[in-house]
């Protein structure tokens, strides 16, 4: 999906422009075509205030109006863990396919994407995390979080219900050759609690 700046100098501009207009040739347009211009802009400018307001951005690959939420974008480097977290790995593969091993560790194609399914839970604060992270060779990708793990809940208490994550990483950020992995719980203060390392190949 491609994302473009956000719009909304611009239809500020073109709503002035139209008012504009509207004022110098008042006196050729009647009273409700005046009216009709005036709702227009009002319209235009509000809609442009309250993209500015929540940061949305216009979705330009689809409808000419649909809008998404910016995507969120993580540090392409996050600082030193301070310590170990309450993280689960549960699930680590090919997207689409069974995943491969080889020597005990995962094998990816060239060009595969990689997913990664677990759980989180920030134990410094007792408290779900604020956002999850994976870190590959020094690197962070975003993922989905808050995911509702009822299995979670039985093993851990209610606390952990809303803990489970989700992370796709696209293959054509991930080189050839050996990469360590780990997934981070970060906190609302930007600090990170890690899980346990673990390597992936990516071969040909």
């Amino acid at each position: 999906m491609t994302y473009a700046l956000p719009w909304f100098g611009l239809l500020y501009a073109a709503a002035f422009f139209v008012g504009v207009l509207g004022l110098v040739y008042s006196e050729r347009l009647g009273r409700w075509t005046m009216l009709g211009i005036a709702i227009a802009v009002t319209v235009v400018a509000g809609l442009a205030a309250g993209m500015a307001a929540r940061g949305m951005w216009v979705d330009v690959s689809g409808e000419p109006f649909a809008m998404k939420s910016a995507p969120r974008v993580l540090p392409a480097r996050l600082g030193p863990a301070k310590g170990r977290g309450q993280i689960s790995i549960d699930a680590l593969g090919p997207v689409g396919h069974r995943a491969a091993s080889r020597f005990g560790h995962l094998v990816l194609r060239a060009g595969e994407s990689l997913r990664l399914d677990g759980w989180a839970y920030d134990v410094t604060l007792n408290a779900a995390c604020s956002d999850v992270a994976a870190i590959v060779d020094d690197h962070a990708y975003a993922g989905s979080y808050g995911l509702e793990r009822p299995d979670v809940a039985t093993a851990w208490g209610a606390s952990h219900l809303e803990t489970g994550y989700t992370i796709t990483i696209d293959g054509s950020e991930l080189r050839l050759g050996h990469h360590h992995l780990e997934v981070r719980c970060i906190e609302s203060t930007g600090a990170s609690l890690s899980s346990p390392t673990t390597t992936f190949e990516v071969v040909r």
